[in-house]
């Protein structure tokens, strides 16, 4: 039996159709307070449970008779929290898992961590090998993803196996949601969109998913990091593709020191001022104008 963290997510619910397909028994979690009955079909093969990753006691009993876990319910980059929660989240979230694992003798488990918790610099191109240390490219998203990411690794210390792969931005084909294109056509939309020297990487959900179900159904890449990379484009390549297939006009803004300077000052006033979340701050810009760059995985 095979359990799936975020049940109600694009990643989470894709992982669940694929391995129904593949005939498995599942179990799925999903937030208390979301409406799932729509996202998937009737079938004794799936089962449902309302369980936050920070109530241990129910996840320690949703956990009995599980084999497997896939994990990806983590607040990523274009979801709205504060950076306590988030750290709260991603870091307690994952550490409550890995225990409830070890606790019922789960033996494997699947992590989908994000590229961006990679803390690699320009000139040092990040891989499967690359060493996982905060560093001044380091967002604060990455931060938490970063120390949930070691939550897993520790679980490899204790026993379980492990892989974890680290996935480009998903690209998911809907307007809906907090995800890369939603966000992106949204300021398609404006009218003005920010072009920064940085690359985008990003990975179709379909495929991602596929190449998480490879590990696991292999022998030989337990133990293993992964760069989960589909495509990688300039900025301006990137906004250019998505406002052709949608049809939308726009001009491109330059970004350099500057005006990254004038918009985490922005940020930062508009969250002292009215309590905003802050999205934008100093790491943000510095890694949006470094060339960063990495390398994918090859499976042998």
């Amino acid at each position: 039996m095979i359990l799936v963290s975020g049940a109600s997510s694009f990643l989470g619910s894709e992982i669940i159709r694929q391995l129904l397909n593949r005939g498995e028994v599942i179990k799925g979690l999903y937030g208390p307070e979301e409406d799932v009955s729509h996202l998937f079909p009737n079938t004794a093969n799936l089962t449902l449970y309302p369980c936050s990753l920070l109530d241990i006691c129910t996840l320690c009993e949703v956990m009995e008779g599980v084999d497997a876990v896939f994990h990806g319910d983590l607040i990523f980059e274009y979801q709205p929290a504060t950076f306590q929660h988030r750290m709260k989240y991603n870091v307690e979230g994952t550490a409550n898992l890995v225990n409830a694992m070890l606790d019922n003798q789960v033996s494997k488990l699947i992590f989908f961590s994000s590229l961006s918790s990679l803390a690699s610099q320009p000139g040092k191109p990040g891989n499967s090998s690359s060493l996982i240390e905060q560093n001044e490219w380091t967002t604060e998203q990455a931060q938490s993803i970063l120390s949930a990411e070691r939550e897993v690794w520790r679980g490899s210390e204790e026993g379980l196996q492990v892989s974890v792969v680290n996935a480009a931005s998903i690209v998911v084909h809907s307007q809906k949601g907090f995800h890369l294109i939603s966000q992106s056509l949204a300021e398609l939309e404006t009218g003005v969109v920010e072009i920064y020297p940085s690359k985008i990487y990003t990975i179709e959900l379909t495929e991602l998913v596929e190449t998480a179900l490879k590990i696991y159904y292999s022998d030989k890449y337990w133990g293993k990091r992964f760069l989960a990379i589909g495509q990688e484009q300039s900025n301006s390549e990137f906004y250019h593709e998505l406002a052709e297939q949608n049809f939308i006009a726009y001009r491109e803004k330059r970004m350099n020191k500057r005006s990254v300077f004038f918009k985490v000052l922005k940020d930062f006033l508009l969250s002292l001022l009215t309590g905003k979340i802050r999205t934008f701050r100093r790491t943000n810009g510095k890694r949006l104008l470094s060339q960063i760059e990495y390398q994918k995985s090859q499976f042998e």
